[in-house]
This record gives structure tokens, sequence and C-alpha cells, in this order.
């Protein structure tokens, strides 16, 4: 079975050009044959090259411990597992190491005060001077690319302070700017309002989410598709249906005009029908607010509780 086996292994390793393994291996298949050779594992005459090597022990001498040790492997430079992580450690030390660049080793190039260093990048003793360092790169820095933008340094006449700006008439720092109350006039509600921003130009939160629903209203939304979607689901989603239905909950205080139930799940009814007639959809008083069972229950009896809704809102 071994010779079977290594007769194959021979022509595959021809096949493959490696001759010398080749060569090996079938030397070893003869001197097997013979009782030259008394090991079982043909697969060491392809690692190892050469039988008589392989097979025969040597004497050597570890490069880390310097002590003989026998072994049969030809490649074994050390007698154990330890003196080959020690020599590694070694290697990757100080002058060793193949990325030392010398000269600071041991030595910190802020403080001056020498250290055990095992690295070839190490350069401070501790973090306090490895901090130091990393503080001086990042000013010069930024200095720099103000210097290379063309940015003017300019002086703040309120606190003194010097800044660099793109412009040398700049005359108050980012912290002194605007430094009176500016009136105002918004916009969107056209109230006057007071502010210290220069930029500002809405006076409240409300007044910039009506001014976005108008932005991107319609095609000029960057969500539009052409019109996909129904007219009345628009509506629905609109600003103005939403404050429509906040208008008829806070008159109602949020109360169902039927159970006079307080809170829960509400719906803004509309007295006469969404559908037959659009010019009422938004007018507040064809609202009134009525918690979900009560909507639920009167679905189809529109008609029947008109005149009753319409005189608990006073509507017409």
């Amino acid at each position: 079975m071994t010779q079977k086996y290594g007769i194959i292994k021979v022509l595959r390793l021809t096949q493959a050009r490696q001759l010398d393994a080749a060569h090996a291996l079938l030397y070893h298949i003869s001197a097997q044959s013979i009782g030259l050779c008394e090991s079982q594992q043909p697969h060491r005459a392809i690692d190892w090259a050469f039988c008589v090597q392989s097979e025969a022990e040597m004497i050597k001498q570890c490069l880390a411990c310097e002590m003989e040790f026998k072994t049969s492997h030809a490649r074994t430079k050390y007698c154990s597992r330890a003196c080959a992580d020690i020599a590694k450690r070694d290697t990757l030390r100080g002058v060793n190491n193949p990325n030392y660049r010398g000269g600071r080793g041991g030595v910190c190039t802020v403080c001056g005060n020498t250290f055990p260093n095992y690295s070839a990048r190490r350069r401070t003793c501790s973090k306090e001077c490895y901090g130091k360092i990393r503080k001086k790169p990042r000013a010069l820095k930024q200095a720099s690319f103000f210097d290379q933008c063309g940015f003017r340094w300019c002086e703040c006449i309120k606190c003194g302070k010097r800044f660099q700006y793109h412009s040398s008439a700049k005359k108050y720092c980012q912290k002194c700017d605007a430094p009176g109350t500016y009136y105002k006039r918004c916009r969107v509600c056209k109230k006057e309002f007071s502010t210290r921003m220069k930029r500002q130009v809405l006076c409240s939160r409300e007044c910039y989410n009506t001014e976005m629903a108008i932005r991107q209203k319609g095609e000029r939304s960057h969500r539009w598709k052409g019109g996909l979607t129904r007219p009345e689901m628009l509506l629905r989603s609109s600003k103005e249906y939403k404050d429509w239905r906040s208008a008829v909950f806070a008159r109602d205080d949020y109360t169902c005009q039927i159970c006079f139930e307080r809170g829960g799940k509400l719906a803004a009814h509309h007295i006469r029908e969404y559908a037959k007639h659009p010019e009422l959809r938004l007018l507040i008083g064809n609202g009134i607010t009525l918690c979900w069972l009560c909507h639920q229950s009167i679905r189809g009896k529109e008609r029947t509780y008109e005149t009753t809704f319409y005189d608990i809102t006073g509507g017409t």
C-alpha cells in the first residue's frame, strides 16, 4: 500500500516538475523495499527533500541558549518552543528590528529621560509626553491651512482677540459678532420679532415648518414621482388638514361630544360628508370631536346627526 501510494506521488511530483522531491521519494521507496529504511511515512521525504537527512539524527547548537541538542529535522534551529519565542522577541527589539531607525530608542524626545523601549516607533516615555507632541502638529497644521487659503489676521474691536478671516474688514470675532439686537419681520407670518442673529428670517419653529411645507409641496418636493398619490390622500396628509384637526380638538377640549369621554383615540368627524362637500373640508365649523367608538357607530347616519352636531358646534 505504501509503495502504491508512493508511486502515485512520484508521478504527480514529476508532472509538477518537482524533480528533487520526486527523486527523494523514489529513493525512499526503494530503500524501504530492501530494508535500508524503517520509516513508514513517505511524505517526510517530500518535505525534507532527501531521505538520508530526514532519517538520521543530527546534533545541533541552539541559537538562543547555545546548548547542544539532537534532532532529525534539518531545518531546526532551536531546542524548544521557549527558545524560539525568546529569539523571535529579541529579533523584534531595538537594533535587531528591521524597522528600527536608530538614535531614538530608550530616550524620550520630550523630557529627555531614558526608558526601556522595545518598539521601533515609540519616542516618548509616558502618555503625558505623548500628549504634548500630539498637540503641536495640529496647531501648526491649522495655521498652515489658513495661510495657504489666503486668510488674514484680524483683531476684534470688542475683546481684542486675534483671529483669521478671509477678509481683513472683519471687526468682531465669532463670540462678539452681532453685538446688538436686530428687529426683523417674519417672512411667513409677517410679525415683527427681535433676535441677536443676523441671518435669522423666521420668528419660530412653527413658521419654519410652514415654510418647509410650502417649499416641499407638489412638484417642488424631492420625493415627487409624477402625481401618483390621489388628491384626497394628499389633502389628508397636508399641513392644512393637520392644522384643521388640531383646531377642532382644541375647540372641543379633546372630549367626545356624544359620550363626553376625554382623551383616548379621537377622530375629527366631518358633519357634512368629506366626499360630497369638498368646499367644507377645511372649515372648522364643519368638524366635531368624537371618540373612535362613537365615530364608528354613526357611520352611514351622518344626515340624522347633522342638525344636532351643528347645534353643538354653532356652525351652519
